[in-house]
């Protein structure tokens, strides 16, 4: 298991916090997935038909990118991420009522690349629209926690900063600092604000 079918698997039970565009076009989820497959219902939106009451044909281009992408998501290591790197569509009937079927499928995979076919099934059983496409898979840099200071690079820090005081506040807060160890140091730095909001008043 991956994260990446972690997601398809919050899909699948309806728990997933869906992307504002997917709620936006109202293209659902998924039914069910495998290895190198899934498959989704979608209901016909009267929304999306022309005035002829068929669907807009740039509409599926959308579900099957959506669908590029939940396939690829099936086969992806959790070192990987993915771009769309090319698809395309041909429309054979049209579509007019729903719900209407869709497939897709992992064919090749590469290196660099997954390539997927994507069906569009009417409910009598015959084929609106294919589409094949690709994704380009991308190795994720390894996540970097943010560096933690040592105490001594904390106060060294803590001293360049001072640079930028008056002499003698300079003077009274280092022996604070050296005083105080990187704790007190946390303590300078509160004093040293302080200082510089009373000279600001001042001047």
């Amino acid at each position: 298991m991956t994260h990446w079918t972690d997601r398809l698997d919050a899909l699948v039970a309806g728990n997933a916090k869906l992307p504002p565009v997917t709620d936006y076009l109202k293209m659902g989820t998924l039914a069910r997935w495998e290895p190198g497959a899934v498959l989704k219902a979608w209901p016909l939106d009267e929304v999306f038909l022309n005035p002829g009451g068929i669907l807009y044909g740039g509409y599926l281009t959308c579900l099957a990118d959506q669908m590029l992408t939940f396939s690829a998501m099936t086969v992806l290591s959790d070192a990987e991420s993915m771009r769309t790197s090319d698809l395309q569509i041909s429309y054979f009937r049209p579509v007019a009522e729903g719900p209407l079927k869709i497939e897709g499928r992992v064919v090749n995979r590469s290196r660099s690349h997954i390539h997927i076919d994507v069906s569009f099934t009417l409910p009598n059983g015959k084929l609106a629209a294919r589409a094949t496409g690709g994704v380009r898979r991308r190795a994720d840099a390894p996540r970097r926690s943010p560096p933690s200071h040592a105490p001594a690079d904390r106060a060294a820090d803590l001293r360049v900063a001072l640079r930028r005081e008056p002499e003698e506040e300079r003077r009274r807060l280092c022996h604070a600092l050296a005083a105080g160890g990187v704790e007190g140091g946390r303590d300078l730095e509160a004093a040293a604000a302080s200082a510089r909001d009373a000279r600001a008043d001042r001047e």
